[in-house]
């Protein structure tokens, strides 16, 4: 087992650990008649840490089943859960504290079932470029290739209808820049769209840097690979939809992002002469180049 693969299932088994605490601890009190799902609760929950652990002594097919036991209970719990903080027996505050753990538990778990995949994506609302070493050996190439990243999200940003606030490269210890945005407006069409444009602003950082660099893969240990897998699997039931569905987005985002190559390539500009930029100025940069 890789190294990679070995720390991935650790971090995974103490989320699982931390997560199924969590919920077994908020459950515990519930009254009749919704005891049943509590129970319920606590044994889904209670199945994620335990077949993690066991896979982790296994090989081969055994190890394979057991953390799809793990991944489908951490799936569970999270139905168990949402029906009790919506019947209002636990605190809903609590119950999503605990189920964004499970979240990463789930996309660490799809990890382990996919350790030779290779896809990439960005996530949360402000969308980083990360800073892996062999980026910090040539700060002008590195500087270049962090603006086109964020000029990608940013451009998709706009084209999505998502509201910027500020685009930079001038980072800090973790980042090397940002894309900050508000959140998308109510949308009639519900929660599915809007994960979908959320994914593809948070691709198109990657892809932009890629269509620049010519590099046509991604670091499979990354931990936003975990974050674009956990966005993902709430549009899928199954975790082997998940990549078919990054996929699907990337060809999409890379077609967007080609017809409005030279917004992209305006705004990496500006941001290699300024470093930072409001988001007033980013849109009248980029708006009257964009092609819907």
């Amino acid at each position: 087992m890789s190294k990679a693969h070995t720390n991935t299932n650790l971090i995974a088994l103490d989320e699982a650990l931390e997560a199924a605490s969590a919920a077994i601890t908020l459950v515990a009190r519930v009254p009749s008649p919704l005891k049943s799902v509590a129970d319920q609760a606590i044994r889904s929950a209670s199945s994620v840490p335990a077949n993690l652990a066991e896979g982790y002594g296994r090989a081969g097919r055994d190890r394979t089943h057991l953390w799809r036991i793990s991944y489908s209970s951490a799936k569970e719990v999270d139905s168990h859960l949402r029906l009790l903080a919506e019947a209002g027996v636990v605190s809903r505050a609590k119950a999503e504290k605990a189920l964004a753990t499970f979240d990463e538990v789930r996309a660490m778990t799809w990890r382990l079932l996919n350790p030779r995949t290779r896809h990439t994506a960005f996530t949360s609302l402000r969308y980083h470029s990360p800073m892996p070493e062999d980026r910090l050996s040539s700060p002008g190439e590195a500087e270049r290739l962090t603006a086109f990243h964020e000029a990608g999200h940013a451009v998709m940003a706009e084209l999505c209808g998502r509201l910027l606030t500020e685009v930079e490269i001038l980072g800090d210890r973790e980042h090397t820049g940002s894309v900050q945005s508000r959140a998308f407006p109510p949308n009639k069409e519900g929660e599915t769209e809007d994960v979908e444009r959320h994914l593809k602003i948070i691709l198109a950082g990657t892809i932009a840097e890629m269509m620049v660099s010519g590099r046509e893969d991604w670091d499979e240990a990354s931990e936003d690979l975990d974050a674009a897998v956990r966005l993902g699997m709430r549009l899928v039931d199954d975790c082997e939809d998940v990549l078919p569905l990054l996929e699907d987005i990337r060809i999409d985002v890379e077609a967007d992002l080609r017809r409005n190559w030279s917004a992209v390539e305006t705004l990496a500009g500006e941001l290699l002469d300024r470093k930072k930029l409001t988001g007033s100025e980013t849109r009248k940069l980029v708006t009257p180049l964009l092609v819907r």
